[in-house]
Formats: C-alpha cells, structure tokens, sequence
C-alpha cells in the first residue's frame, strides 16, 4: 500500500508503522511533499514532465512524452509513439542498444538519426526511448539551443534527443 500526498505529514512514520503493523498489506510506503520535492530534485525529466502535467516547462526542451505528443497531434489521426514504432521494432532495439552504450559510457559518440523528416528522426527516437522507463527518465528533447542550458543545469539528464541538425550543432558542453 502507498499512501502519497502533497501536504507535509509529521506523523507519517508512525502512521507506517501502525498499518505495517496491522499486518492488512505485504508493505507499506508513505510519502509526503518533501518527499516528492527530493525526488523531483533529483529526478529533472521526470521534473520536466511533471511540471509540463501542471502547464509549466522549460524554454527549449520537452519531456519524451510531451515532445511525442505534440507531434502525433499535427495529423488526424494522431499519430501514436505504437504506431510510429510498427515494423521498425529491430530499428528500435538498435537505437536502444546504442543509446544505452552512450548513456552508461561505453561509447561516447553523438547518434544520428536517418529519416524521412528531422522531425521523424526526433519523434522515433522519443518513441524508442520512451518503451524503455530506465532511459524515458533520464531523457529530454532539445527544441531550440536555449533547451541545452536545462540539460546542462541539470546532471541528471542523461539523454539528449535534439529535435534539429541545427540543435546539435550546439549541444551541452558537460558530458
């Protein structure tokens, strides 16, 4: 059982203990707003697209999520990150097997992305990182180059997906 709420709870321990006690669940988790501000402070994609869920985001860069919603909603029907994937799924787990060489060091080279449009490009790499919940947390769209000083703030980010050619010519100058 997780019990979460977004006022501070002095007692929450206690509270804890008393159902862990009442032995009704195999565990018991409760988490209050400092909590959840360490973890966002921790966390900045999941920041990121917890603030854009309540219409706050940063200048230049989206969440994987947000960043494939606004492009599957330029047609109707909206394209969906599924359908985006259907019949590239070996393409996907290549680009997947690739970004986590990057993102755990083993290589350090920028990936590029052939496509169709540098808008597709962007959109199925968001879509293949999106499948994967250990790589969509640490992962952001660059939409404009002021989008690199988030990233830069920011040592969580991981992931780097520039929406453009011109993006990535002026990528973070961190890792």
């Amino acid at each position: 059982y997780i019990a979460l709420t977004a006022r501070r709870w002095p007692g929450k321990a206690r509270w804890r203990a008393e159902k862990i006690a009442e032995g009704a669940w195999h565990d018991v988790r409760a988490y209050d707003a400092d909590d959840l501000e360490q973890w966002l402070g921790q966390a900045a994609a999941v920041r990121l697209a917890f603030g854009e869920e309540l219409g706050l985001s940063g200048a230049g860069v989206d969440s994987i999520g947000a960043y494939l919603e606004k492009w599957g909603a330029q047609c109707t029907p909206r394209i969906t990150p599924a359908a985006l994937l259907t019949g590239r799924g070996d393409k996907a787990t290549k680009l997947i097997q690739r970004v986590g060489d990057i993102h755990d060091g083993s290589a350090i080279e920028p990936l590029a992305i052939k496509a169709d449009s540098v808008e597709e490009a962007a959109a199925f790499a968001a879509a293949a990182i999106l499948e994967q919940p250990n790589l969509a947390n640490v992962a952001v769209v660059v939409t404009s180059v002021e989008g690199w000083r988030f990233v830069e703030a920011n040592e969580t980010i991981g992931i780097a997906v520039a929406a453009t050619p011109f993006i990535a010519e002026a990528p973070s100058v961190r890792d």
